[in-house]
């Protein structure tokens, strides 16, 4: 089994195709809705990876038990 830390490092170096990722989900909000800046909405799609990668290294913990 490849190490978590490899997976950050290979997140870390294609961080651009993570947040792009990100943003193709929130794209079913029309430009109509979007009352936020485009910074409030950077801070969000980076909200998510982050959130995603804590769901990510638990599951790795369990699966190492």
């Amino acid at each position: 089994m490849k190490d978590f830390n490899e997976f950050i490092s290979f997140l870390q170096s294609n961080s651009n195709i993570v947040l792009f990722d990100a943003q193709s989900g929130l794209t079913d909000v029309s430009e109509s809705q979007r009352t936020i800046s485009k910074e409030e909405w950077q801070f969000i799609e980076k909200s998510i990876v982050k959130s995603n990668l804590a769901i990510l290294r638990q599951y790795h913990k369990w699966l190492e038990k």
